[in-house]
C-alpha cells in the first residue's frame, strides 16, 4: 500500500484534470464562475468583490473578456486569496473596495484554490475517492451571451424608479451605528498586502468603488471603509476614476444597482480601464 501511494504521489502532479470531491454541504457550494476559474485557463481580466459587483454581468463588458468572480455575501478578500493560489495570475485584476468588514472565507478558499497545492500524499487519495463517488457534473459552461441589441435597448430605456426610501433609511441608520472599524482596518491592511503581492507577480491591479444611495455613501460604515481602503492602497494611480450619470442610477433596495444601472456602471469601468491601460480595446467603452 505504501508503495502504491508513493507511485500515485509521483504520478499525480502530472495529471492536470483531477476530479474534485463533491461538497459535503450544499451551503459550501460557491458561484459557478469559481468552478469555471478553477477548471479553465487563467482569464486576462477578473472582477473581485461582493454582491455589489456580482450584478455586473460579464457581457456588460464586451468586447473585453472579463471573468466576474465577485461572491455575494462575501468580499474581494476571498477572491484575492483564491486567485493568488494559482501559479499564473490574471493580467488585470479589478477590486471592489466597498465591503471590508467580512473576513476571508476559508472554506471557499480551500475549495476553489489551486488543486496542485494540496498535500502531496493526500491528493492521490482524494483523486481516487472522487473517481469512485458518483460522477460529478463538469464545471458549469459559460452563460449564453446576451444579444447586444438587448443591451442597447436596456441602456437606452428610461430609468425605473423603485419604492426603496424606507429600506434606505433603515440601512443608513444601521450603517451609521456601525462599530466594525477595527475589523475594517485589519481587512484593509490585508487588502493592501494582497494588492502588493499580486503586483509583484505581474498583475496590473486597480481598485474601484461601486455607487450607493447618498445616505449610504455618507454613513459611518461607508466613510470609514473608504478612508482606510485608500490608506491601505495610497497610490491614486491604482484607483479607477469612474464617470457615470448619477441621476440615471437606480437601486431596487438599499445598496444594489438594478439591471440598467449595473450596465451603466460596467460601461464606466470599461472606459476607466481603457484609459488606465491603453492596450485595452477602446471599443469596450462604446
Amino acid at each position: 500500500m505504501a508503495a502504491s501511494l508513493l507511485l500515485c504521489a509521483l504520478v499525480t502532479p502530472y495529471a492536470v484534470a483531477v476530479p474534485p470531491l463533491p461538497s459535503l454541504n450544499a451551503a459550501d457550494e460557491a458561484e459557478p464562475t469559481l468552478s469555471r476559474f478553477q477548471s479553465e485557463d487563467t482569464p486576462e481580466i477578473v472582477l473581485l468583490g461582493s454582491s455589489l459587483t456580482y450584478r455586473l454581468l460579464e457581457d456588460y463588458f464586451r468586447p473585453l473578456r472579463v471573468r466576474n468572480l465577485a461572491i455575494p455575501g462575501d468580499s474581494a478578500l476571498t477572491g484575492l486569496e483564491i486567485i493568488a493560489s494559482y501559479p499564473h495570475v490574471p493580467q488585470l485584476v479589478l477590486i471592489e473596495a466597498n465591503i471590508l468588514n467580512r473576513i476571508v472565507n476559508a472554506k471557499l478558499v480551500q475549495r476553489f484554490s489551486d488543486q496542485r497545492r494540496r498535500e502531496f500524499f493526500v491528493r492521490p487519495v482524494q483523486t481516487a475517492l472522487a473517481s469512485m463517488i458518483a460522477e460529478r457534473p463538469p464545471a458549469p459552461p459559460a452563460p449564453t451571451p446576451i444579444n447586444p441589441a438587448v443591451l442597447d435597448k436596456l441602456l437606452n430605456s428610461a430609468p425605473e424608479d423603485h419604492d426603496n426610501a424606507a429600506v434606505i433609511d433603515w440601512a443608513a441608520d444601521i450603517f451609521s451605528k456601525s462599530d466594525q472599524d477595527q475589523t475594517i482596518r485589519t481587512n484593509a491592511k490585508l487588502l493592501g498586502a494582497q494588492v502588493s503581492a499580486l503586483t509583484q507577480r505581474g498583475s496590473h491591479v486597480y481598485l474601484y468603488e461601486m455607487p450607493s444611495p447618498e445616505k449610504i455613501e455618507k454613513s459611518h460604515f461607508a466613510t470609514v471603509t473608504r478612508a482606510v481602503a485608500h490608506e491601505a492602497v495610497p497610490n491614486p494611480d491604482l484607483w479607477l476614476q469612474l464617470s457615470y450619470p448619477i441621476d440615471q442610477l437606480r437601486f431596487p433596495d438599499h445598496h444594489h444597482l438594478d439591471e440598467r444601472s449595473a450596465l451603466i456602471v460596467a460601461k464606466s469601468i470599461g472606459r476607466a480601464i481603457a484609459q488606465a491601460r491603453p492596450s485595452i480595446p477602446k471599443a469596450a467603452a462604446d
